[in-house]
């Protein structure tokens, strides 16, 4: 039977929904079912439902969870908060390291303490003057150096030298952590630049202010100066062993030739000696091990040049292999501590000279002479001045009274009669003991006596030919200051020998003969002007 019920061919069939949706119910339904049968339940009373234990695990987890990572912001904001502060009192201790940095200034900038040498009329070196510092010390200019030991020094002791604005932030973030692993005791990794300041101001105390200043002082140095000008300033101050200061001083001492003409080895082993002159010093006594260190550390400045791309592999291969020959010390002068007679004459001389040319005061003339690597050149002859040494060394020419407490001495001069210039010079008898001391042949004054008659009197009436040599004087009293007067002059023998030549009478230095020749000159003056011509 059909209904009256219109149907619609369009609307989709609601039976067929309802069942996907009645199946989608009944599912859970049948479990729920399942789940509170008799024989479960009875189940349930003894095992817990896994879905709450789940829970109950997420939920003490979550709350765990709660509690560390709270935890871990307190000590989070804490750390910061402890950064914040640590990195406020360490930016406030570096401000004010580096404000009470004493400043660096153009004299100080300037190489001082060069010594000076003192020449003999050959050229050969009398004295070698280091001052009170006691520093060889010779300046050489950056462009007299060899490029090869530009390049080692750089190499072994500064690679980024060319790249930094004077100090190197990886090498000393690696000195941080030194300091850090050993307790505070590591603060190195100086560059080229820190190394010429901490010369320039003497410091090197192992203290954090010390290094933080020397870091701002350093990049300061680097503004004011350009490169070339600060490795030439290293090169001239670095301390190389042996009391030289300088490359071209250590040149000259290791291997008897001036720096300009340093071979790459030698450059490479001289680079090497200034990291620890006490370990690579060549001719250290102390450490027989001396040579034996600086030819390993040469080798491997060689090496670590060629890695730098610095030189070539065939430049390192002839380097590694030359044999180094080093000068014989005994050849290189020192500084002599007890200067000899002349030597100290001319100190005194030159002094003088700067007191009055320059107005200098006494101090800073004798600064000027022994530490402004003045060069002074004298007119003692070497032979001559030997020969006098030797016999005023000479105990036969100077015998002591053993009867009476007496000490003989003396003093002498020899000088060109040409030119007037001083050939050689003596002060004392014996061994000099000390510089600077009595000059019994310039410092000491005394009567001329006879040894004025030859120049005074017997050589001006040669000259003007009144008398020559083989001239007859009659040697017998006279009364030149008039008869009540008594005899005048009198002979030093108080006897009168009649006549005489007048090389007898100035060999036997008789007076009578010589105050008449005297009495003769119709100018009075002529005495006076010849011993002026005479240097007297």
């Amino acid at each position: 039977m059909i209904n009256n019920r219109t149907y619609n061919l369009n609307e989709p069939a609601k039976k067929k929904k309802t069942r996907k949706r009645l199946k989608r119910i009944k599912k859970p339904n049948m479990k729920m079912k399942a789940a509170n049968s008799p024989n479960n339940q009875a189940k349930d009373k003894n095992i817990p439902n896994k879905n709450t234990k789940l829970k109950n695990i997420k939920l003490k987890l979550k709350t765990v969870g709660k509690f560390i990572l709270t935890t871990l912001k307190i000590w989070l904001i804490l750390f910061i908060a402890i950064g914040c502060a640590g990195a406020g009192v360490l930016g406030g201790a570096m401000i004010g390291f580096i404000r009470t940095a004493e400043p660096l200034t153009k004299d100080q900038i300037i190489i001082k303490n060069e010594t000076s040498y003192i020449y003999d009329s050959e050229g050969g070196v009398m004295a070698m003057l280091t001052g009170k510092e006691n520093q060889d010390r010779e300046t050489v200019f950056y462009k007299d150096t060899p490029e090869y030991l530009r390049r080692a020094f750089i190499a072994i002791e500064d690679e980024r030298f060319e790249k930094h604005f004077g100090i190197d932030l990886k090498r000393i973030a690696s000195a941080v952590i030194d300091m850090f692993k050993s307790g505070g005791e590591g603060l190195g990794g100086s560059t080229i630049t820190q190394q010429v300041v901490r010369n320039i101001t003497g410091r090197t105390e192992r203290t954090i202010k010390r290094k933080v200043q020397e870091w701002y002082l350093a990049v300061k140095l680097e503004r004011m100066m350009e490169k070339w000008q600060i490795l030439e300033l290293y090169m001239n101050l670095i301390y190389m062993g042996n009391g030289c200061y300088g490359v071209q001083s250590a040149s000259r001492l290791y291997f008897g030739k001036d720096v300009k003409d340093l071979s790459l080895a030698e450059c490479a082993l001289l680079a090497g000696i200034t990291n620890s002159p006490s370990n690579y010093d060549p001719f250290n006594t102390y450490n027989e091990n001396g040579r034996e260190n600086s030819i390993k550390r040469q080798k491997l400045i060689l090496q670590k040049m060629l890695d730098l791309g610095f030189i070539d592999q065939n430049e390192y291969k002839q380097a590694a292999a030359e044999e180094i020959k080093f000068a014989n010390k005994s050849d290189y002068i020192e500084e002599i501590t007890v200067q000899s007679y002349f030597v100290d004459h001319v100190i005194n001389e030159v002094a003088d000279d700067l007191m009055e040319e320059l107005g200098m005061s006494q101090q800073m003339a004798l600064t000027t002479i022994y530490s402004n690597g003045i060069l002074i050149h004298t007119t003692m002859d070497p032979s001559i001045q030997e020969v006098m040494d030797n016999v005023f060394l000479d105990e036969k020419y100077f015998h002591e009274d053993e009867k009476v407490n007496q000490h003989p001495q003396a003093g002498a001069v020899i000088i060109d009669p040409a030119n007037g210039h001083i050939l050689a010079m003596r002060g004392g008898y014996g061994e000099k003991t000390a510089s600077n001391t009595l000059n019994r042949a310039t410092q000491i004054e005394r009567p001329a006596g006879s040894s004025f008659k030859p120049l005074s009197v017997f050589g001006p009436a040669i000259d003007r030919r009144m008398i020559t040599a083989a001239t007859i004087h009659d040697d017998v009293p006279v009364y030149f200051l008039g008869l009540d007067k008594g005899r005048y002059p009198l002979n030093y023998t108080r006897y009168y020998e009649g006549l005489m030549t007048t090389r007898y009478a100035i060999k036997r230095s008789v007076n009578v003969p010589a105050a008449k020749i005297y009495m003769d000159f119709n100018n009075p003056n002529i005495t006076l002007d010849y011993l002026r011509k005479s240097g007297v």
